[in-house]
């Protein structure tokens, strides 16, 4: 799950439901977490994209389902999150993670620093975006930090890989002002 050279145990959280993901040291570079859900492979293919430039800018990358993941989100690396929604619905390897962000009721995710971009098609205008803005929102309301403003993508516009594009380099951008407790080349 992690790309790494040495494991460390892992560190849960005293938060109940949070635990902290297992580390794996790679000298000199900060650990990226990026996370997908996705049904039809857009999602899954603009985290690939993320993930591969990721590890040409100095960071140790985790590629990951979002259920894979679901309560272990990391306390101490960012989190880029590529999900869709479909008919209002999470993609089918999201499902358990956004049940489980629903059911906190506190501020368990504080210290959590994340990025999204959600994938959608206003041909279903009333459940575009519902779970990206859903993850984002209450990742926020839970105490996490975001570090970049949500993005947003219309699958059925002429402009989707655009908007995609424009988002993924603020990201890059607000990835290189944020300093974070592990180190980067």
């Amino acid at each position: 799950m992690v790309v790494g050279a040495k494991t460390t145990k892992p560190n849960p959280s005293s938060t109940p439901g949070i635990k902290e993901l297992p580390l794996k040291d790679v000298e000199g570079k900060q650990r990226l977490h990026v996370l997908y859900g996705s049904n039809t492979g857009t999602s899954e293919a603009f985290a690939q994209r993320i993930a591969s430039a990721a590890s040409g800018k100095g960071f140790n990358v985790n590629i990951s389902t979002l259920d894979a993941v679901s309560g272990h989100l990391s306390k101490t690396e960012p989190t880029v999150i590529v999900t869709a929604s479909f008919e209002g619905q999470p993609a089918d390897n999201a499902g358990r993670f956004v049940e489980d962000l629903s059911n906190l009721t506190g501020d368990e995710l504080k210290g959590v620093s994340f990025a999204l971009f959600g994938c959608g098609n206003k041909d279903w205008a009333t459940t575009y975006q519902r779970i990206p803005r859903l993850i984002d929102e209450t990742l926020e309301k839970r105490g996490a930090k975001r570090l970049l403003e949500l993005g947003e993508g219309d699958a059925a516009g002429s402009d989707f890989f655009d908007a995609f594009d424009a988002w993924e380099e603020k990201l890059w951008k607000a990835l290189g002002e944020v300093s974070f407790n592990s180190p980067r080349v």
